[in-house]
């Protein structure tokens, strides 16, 4: 090996010494124990039960038939043929 290459290798064994450090040091403090606001957990369920309601009646909105439209009737729809093989 020549100098620049042990120089090379010393300097990226280093930083990832450092990164290492550095990761165990932001996941040490991202790992607390962080008890639940109950204000916030009751808008969050308020906001989700509503959230429920306008999405049920924009689809039952949509279900509905309009005046305009007919209905198929049986006639309309294609008929079964049977196999002829």
């Amino acid at each position: 090996m020549t100098e620049f290459e042990i120089i090379f290798v010393v300097v990226g064994i280093g930083a990832c010494i450092d990164g290492a450090i550095h990761v165990t040091i932001a996941y040490r403090s991202s790992i607390r124990d962080v008890e639940p606001d109950p204000e916030r957990v009751r808008r969050f369920v308020e906001r989700g039960m509503e959230l429920r309601r306008q999405a049920l009646e924009k689809s039952r909105a949509t279900d509905r038939p309009s005046d305009d439209v007919t209905e198929p009737k049986s006639a309309d729809l294609p008929k079964r043929q049977a196999d002829t093989d």
